[in-house]
């Protein structure tokens, strides 16, 4: 495996992760006013802060898990974190489903920025699916031998069923213009 060459300071090990989650919030609130002309925020802003919220604290929940392992040997519950992420998939989910079309939040491919019907299916049967992911987490969580598998699986169909899917529906609806 390796040797140990190395221990950070308490201080720094205690303070990265709130410093880090700091620094996302004050991205947050940064980044969605240098978006570009057509691609604002607008109706999702609420959907978005809330997300980002959501992802913050699921990052608290993990920097809690670590302290509480630090001070006590115990390893971390890989449970509670399973079941976090699939609380973090619901709550995204429905986000996610209603969100307007925007440059920073929702699935984000060409064919959904090129229509706003392909957005508008897309993100409402990604979000459905990131629901339906983070629900069959909870119950995994449960289940010592098949959540990290499951979760697995989950992630990989969240992050490109929406994709694919966004181009099946752009192909049907928009067409599709095979010159380069």
């Amino acid at each position: 495996a390796g040797n140990v060459n190395g221990y950070s300071s308490l201080l720094s090990a205690v303070s990265a992760m709130p410093v880090s989650i700091t620094i996302c919030w004050l991205l947050t609130a940064v980044l969605p006013a240098i978006s570009p002309r057509g691609f604002r925020l607008g109706e999702s802003a609420g959907a978005f802060y809330v997300a980002m919220l959501a992802v913050l604290t699921l990052l608290l929940i993990v920097h809690l898990m670590l302290l509480h392992s630090a001070m006590t040997q115990a390893m971390p519950s890989l449970g509670l974190l399973v079941a976090s992420i699939g609380a973090l998939f619901i709550v995204l989910g429905m986000l996610v489903a209603r969100a307007k079309k925007n440059f920073w939040f929702g699935v984000r491919t060409p064919w959904t920025l090129a229509s706003d019907e392909v957005w508008r299916r897309s993100n409402h049967f990604g979000g459905r699916l990131m629901v339906a992911g983070g629900i069959i987490a909870v119950l995994a969580s449960f289940f010592s031998n098949a959540r990290m598998p499951v979760l697995v699986a989950i992630i990989a169909v969240i992050a490109f069923a929406p994709i694919l899917y966004s181009y099946a529906v752009y192909r049907r609806i928009e067409g599709f213009d095979s010159e380069a």
